[in-house]
């Protein structure tokens, strides 16, 4: 039905371990796939906000002249979570998460959210930035995809990358632009489907068992790009950049 297009698409292979440590400064372009941010992470958790605090401190400084002058503020904010399912690191029932800067590096979260987590810990203190792959858990089904899978011994791959929509410009010219409309990715492999949307994170992610997968680009539930022919292998992610194709 789909036919390789080695046009299409942009396919790097390579292995577990080269992920790089995502940076602390939210400088970083997107962020890791679910390999990645696992093993970089020292916590990983699915949990629910409890409580968001700001605790108080104040400052006492006498000064030359013998006055005495107080000072105060907040402290970054702090986050209690009830653990639901803890997928790296020592499982607890309840974790407190300290804001790591105080600046657009931080999340928001409210009470009753559900998070999946990837954390530092330093000195105890437990902490997440944008430069990992921390995210709502309605938007984390292919995380959860791959962490349980490997929780169950399951062999699965990732097949990771960008979608982008050509587009001819009045010189004739054929361009790539950036997707705003609503997609779906879609995989197949061993005649089991999968499907995803692109990410407002990063790069879009699919966690495909091992074998040849063909992958596409959905619109409203029509096909708007060739298919790609990608091999999934065990431990490895596949970066594939899709290309569709539609008129507005």
């Amino acid at each position: 039905m789909y036919t390789q297009n080695v046009m299409a698409a942009t396919i790097v292979t390579f292995g577990l371990l080269l992920f790089p440590r995502p940076a602390a400064a939210c400088s970083c372009a997107g962020t890791p796939s679910t390999p990645g941010a696992l093993r970089s992470s020292d916590l990983v958790f699915l949990g629910t906000v409890v409580s968001v605090s700001s605790p108080l401190y104040s400052m006492r400084r006498t000064n030359a002249d013998g006055s005495i002058t107080i000072s105060g503020g907040t402290q970054p904010s702090e986050v209690r979570f009830s653990v639901v399912r803890t997928f790296r690191g020592v499982a607890t029932e309840s974790i407190t998460m300290r804001s790591s800067s105080g600046n657009s590096c931080d999340f928001t979260f409210a009470r009753g959210e559900s998070w999946l987590i990837y954390a530092d810990v330093r000195d105890t203190v437990v902490s997440t930035h944008k430069c990992k792959r921390t995210r709502l858990q309605a938007e984390a089904s292919q995380d959860l995809r791959y962490l349980e899978g490997i929780a169950r011994g399951e062999s699965l791959g990732v097949v990771s990358g960008q979608v982008f929509r050509r587009v001819t410009t009045p010189a004739g010219e054929s361009v790539l632009k950036a997707v705003e409309d609503a997609m779906q990715i879609v995989g197949v492999v061993g005649g089991q489907r999968i499907a995803t949307a692109p990410d407002r994170w990063g790069p879009y992610q699919l966690v495909l068992p091992p074998g040849d997968a063909q992958i596409w680009v959905e619109r409203d539930g029509v096909v708007v790009s060739p298919g790609v022919l990608v091999r999934v292998k065990q431990g490895e992610v596949v970066e594939v950049q899709l290309a569709a194709e539609y008129e507005k």
